[in-house]
């Protein structure tokens, strides 16, 4: 008897405390209507738990960054090329070879990229909308490929330049900014051949 009253006591407290535990309905709709009308508390939560924390960890990466980052000795073109340990012919070829690669890269897959964008354009229509995701998707990264070949094909045109003309710190003037001003950088990109 003692044991069915105990049981009959605790069987109450469990009922009291799911009771407590579950908001009513009344409760319940209002919670929900108001998140419809006001989504701005959605927001703030948001913004709470992933966008600030995100936030101030980029901002102590910068700050780390920036108190690891130590001045940069500025050499002259003679002192440049010694530290590389190479002569001057060895880099030159070495650059114009992981130029011309890169303008075979950049050429080669610029034309598909083209294609495919057209075409994703041409049939979105009639596609699935999962095949036009994945066709975006292999089209944006064919473009970033792209992107970086005609970057690198500029880094090297520069080295050449660097190279060729004997200057590399800014009081020879040959830093990138000089070598924009005074040659025509995007029609030496899409030039298969090197002007240096």
């Amino acid at each position: 008897m003692q044991n069915d009253t105990q049981q009959a006591a605790s069987e109450s407290v469990a009922n009291d405390s799911a009771e407590r535990a579950k908001p009513s309905t009344a409760r319940r709709v209002g919670q929900i209507s108001l998140a419809i009308i006001n989504p701005f508390s959605d927001l703030a939560v948001i913004y709470r738990t992933g966008i600030k924390p995100i936030g101030t960890k980029l901002q102590i990466l910068r700050t780390q960054f920036e108190r690891h980052q130590s001045p940069k000795e500025s050499l002259t073109w003679a002192q440049a090329v010694a530290c590389t340990g190479q002569s001057v012919e060895q880099l030159q070829s070495g650059f114009r070879r992981l130029r011309r690669i890169w303008w075979l890269l950049m050429v080669g897959i610029s034309p598909v990229a083209i294609f495919l964008l057209l075409n994703i354009f041409y049939t979105a229509s009639s596609l699935p909308m999962q095949t036009v995701l994945r066709a975006i998707a292999v089209d944006a990264a064919l473009v970033t490929l792209v992107m970086l070949s005609v970057a690198k094909v500029m880094n090297n045109d520069y080295r050449l330049w660097q190279l060729t003309t004997r200057r590399v710190s800014l009081d020879e003037k040959g830093t990138f900014q000089d070598y924009a001003a005074e040659q025509r950088i995007w029609r030496q990109v899409v030039s298969p051949f090197t002007a240096y």
